[in-house]
């Protein structure tokens, strides 16, 4: 199974850029993760810490679109895959991850749990950190993006994404590994299974307000992605 998710002020997704199209979607894999958490993820003024990614190297980088914008809705970020985040064209990084969507087999709990218990994990892609709030709320944009849209949404494919919070809760106690990535409004996580338009985009809507459908899509080469999401939580500065 595939998983993409994407932190980004955004957290996203490969990059695929076509020649004959202005908009790009460029990704830096030179930097180190933490480098990536502190200049693309958190921004300047926030304390990060314990940095740890589990993963292909080239399965995390940081992501930007230039000055003409593709459709993913932003323009800069940090990108984890479970295959390669880069590529050259005309072979785009999606196409790559097509052909290498192996991330050394690895599942892990906390996704497990957001999927039917019939359904396995593979290739995660996992990234943590510690971090100092300076506000009450914490909040990230971000965009899930899977190439097995639109024709697998069955339950059976689960590609997934989570974003867990473990702290003090200001309303009394703490979170432990609360998902904070949920489809708007509602409990249900973010899965392919959950967010669609029915197999082949024909139906039946699966809250596909929050869907994108982006087959042949000249400047983001996964078949289908959400709209700009965001994960947030109350938290004590």
């Amino acid at each position: 199974m595939k998983k993409f998710f994407l932190f980004f002020i955004s957290v996203v997704v490969l990059s695929a850029f076509s020649i004959e199209v202005k908009a790009q979607l460029t990704v830096d894999t030179s930097l180190s993760v933490p480098q990536m958490v502190q200049n693309y993820l958190l921004g300047s003024g926030v304390t990060v810490t314990n940095v740890t990614y589990i993963g292909k190297p080239g399965s995390v980088g940081a992501f930007n679109t230039g000055a003409t914008p593709t459709n993913l809705g932003l323009t800069s970020g940090l990108v984890l895959s479970n295959g390669q985040t880069n590529g050259t064209p005309p072979i785009s990084s999606a196409a790559i991850n097509l052909a290498d969507h192996n991330n050394a087999g690895a599942s892990d709990p906390l996704l497990e749990n957001l999927v039917p218990a019939s359904t396995n994990i593979f290739d995660a892609s996992v990234l943590e950190f510690d971090f100092v709030p300076f506000a009450d709320t914490m909040k990230f944009r971000y965009v899930f993006a899977s190439e097995e849209y639109p024709d697998y949404v069955s339950a059976m494919y689960a590609d997934v994404f989570g974003f867990f919070v473990t702290g003090p809760n200001p309303a009394g106690g703490n979170y432990t590994n609360q998902n904070i990535a949920l489809i708007p409004g509602t409990s249900q996580p973010v899965t392919i299974a959950n967010v669609n338009n029915g197999p082949g985009n024909s139906g039946p809507c699966n809250n596909c307000a929050y869907y994108i459908g982006n087959t042949g899509g000249l400047t983001i080469v996964y078949n289908g992605f959400t709209t700009v999401l965001t994960a947030w939580c109350l938290v004590s500065p």
